[in-house]
């Protein structure tokens, strides 16, 4: 086994079934106080239904931060052309710059062999330093467009943004907000498309808590839809009974 940590995996497939799976590590991490070694994405790949796996292939490398630290791998398959997407929070403007956190994706091309040079996801202007975190990616079946959504603290208080891709991850149409709820924390959406190109967000949202500061907490699960595409979310409902 590996003498470093690794955490919060994520696992797709591909047209032949192929496996792949995700992860954050710690290999490259050097304990000396100083906190400036990267933390990594790596991907594997099983070929033969995961009886065995491959070589690990870097995901983020080339960060140019005092703090080049990747978190929090999410991926997607393109079922057409096999391209592979993997979302991450993103450290690498933490410092000197200040940035809390950002959502960056990177590309393969070619099978996960190697991928292209991250794209930062949200807009948020430099200026505004807050931070987006806990992303998820899908994939258009029909259309090959892709989706990324992510939590943000732009507003008031955390809330769901998606941001769609029309070139498959190379640049992105501005950030869309979600939940309709402006008031209380949203957190972690896992995000899906449809066959018909609706594309669904499910989070956790505290908008119902009577006093969110006090045990018992009291949080649901929401879910947004978009029938154009991800332009808008116009409405929201809960899926958790009532309680």
């Amino acid at each position: 086994p590996p003498s470093y940590s690794v955490f919060q995996p994520d696992i797709a497939l591909d047209a032949d079934d192929n496996i792949y799976v995700v992860w954050h590590d710690y290999r490259a991490w050097i304990d000396d106080n100083a906190y400036t070694s990267p933390i990594d994405v790596y991907l594997d790949v099983s070929t033969d239904g995961g009886t065995t796996g491959g070589t690990d292939v870097p995901v983020t490398t080339g960060g140019t931060g005092t703090y080049p630290w990747s978190f929090q791998p999410y991926i997607a398959i393109d079922q057409n052309n096999g391209y592979i997407y993997v979302s991450y929070t993103d450290y690498d403007r933490y410092y000197p710059v200040g940035d809390p956190g950002d959502v960056s994706l990177a590309r393969s091309i070619d099978g996960g062999q190697s991928f292209l040079p991250k794209v930062r996801v949200d807009d948020t202007a430099d200026s505004l330093l807050v931070f987006q975190e806990f992303s998820s990616v899908a994939v258009d079946p029909a259309s090959g467009d892709l989706y990324v959504a992510f939590e943000d603290g732009r507003g008031s208080s955390l809330d769901i943004y998606t941001a769609r891709s029309t070139d498959y991850g190379a640049t992105y149409l501005a950030n869309v907000r979600v939940n309709t709820d402006t008031t209380r924390v949203q957190e972690q959406p896992p995000i899906k498309t449809s066959d018909s190109g609706d594309v669904y967000v499910t989070w956790m949202d505290w908008r119902d808590d009577p006093d969110p500061e006090t045990a018992p907490f009291q949080n649901d699960v929401y879910v947004g839809r978009s029938s154009d595409s991800g332009s808008t979310f116009p409405a929201d409902i809960r899926v958790t009974d009532e309680y």
